[in-house]
């Protein structure tokens, strides 16, 4: 059974569906997303849970640090990572399975 949870807009906001209910998405793909560009620190019941990818913003020879904290992160949430190929902070792929949904 996959992971779910609530939708997330591009803002960050729940999303709400034309009947006025919340809606409910498998979330894998919303997890990672979150894992990524979230700092640590940004999760009160996860303080070390967040990449906070945008601070790699500018900065040359970081890719190998960032696969790694890609990786580190994204198992430490129940991921496989399968591969992660990095050119630079906004420029990246992620190859990842959910083999763990608690």
């Amino acid at each position: 059974m996959a992971a779910t949870d609530y939708k997330l807009d591009d803002d960050g906001d729940l999303s709400i569906s034309s009947t006025g209910d919340f809606i409910r998405i498998e979330s894998d793909q919303q997890a990672s997303m979150l894992i990524t560009n979230t700092a640590q620190g940004s999760w009160k019941r996860h303080p070390f849970c967040g990449v906070g990818i945008k601070k790699y913003k500018g900065s040359s020879g970081t890719n190998l640090v960032m696969k790694r904290e890609l990786t580190v992160q994204h198992v430490a949430d129940g991921f496989r990572v399968n591969g992660i190929t990095v050119k630079d902070y906004s420029n990246f792929y992620l190859d990842i399975e959910r083999i763990n949904n608690d």
